[in-house]
């Protein structure tokens, strides 16, 4: 299972980070919440954190085969994930 962090501006990075970032894309985890835990306290570190994006499932019987990772502020969530995150909230109040 492997899990990737995708970087829109990466061209403005260092030798050193670019070293580090082909290192992390390529890194690979026994379960998609090791992955996770990793980039998020990696990313911590680095002052931002992260949140889970795209995901790609196996057709054998839908085990993740990859997880993307984006920057917390990247972009905005696509609409059925806020519906669904919505529908949590209120599923609480009774």
């Amino acid at each position: 299972m492997s899990f990737h962090s995708q970087d829109e501006n990466f061209g403005n990075q260092t030798l050193e980070d670019s070293s580090e970032y082909e290192r992390m894309i390529q890194m690979t985890f026994s379960s998609e919440e090791d992955g996770y835990e990793f980039f998020n306290s990696f990313t911590r570190h680095k002052g931002f954190s992260v949140r889970k994006g795209k995901v790609r499932r196996s057709s054998n019987g839908g085990d993740i085969t990859c997880r993307h990772f984006f920057c917390f502020k990247q972009g905005t969530r696509q609409p059925m994930f806020l519906k669904n995150m919505a529908n949590k909230k209120r599923g609480h109040e009774h």
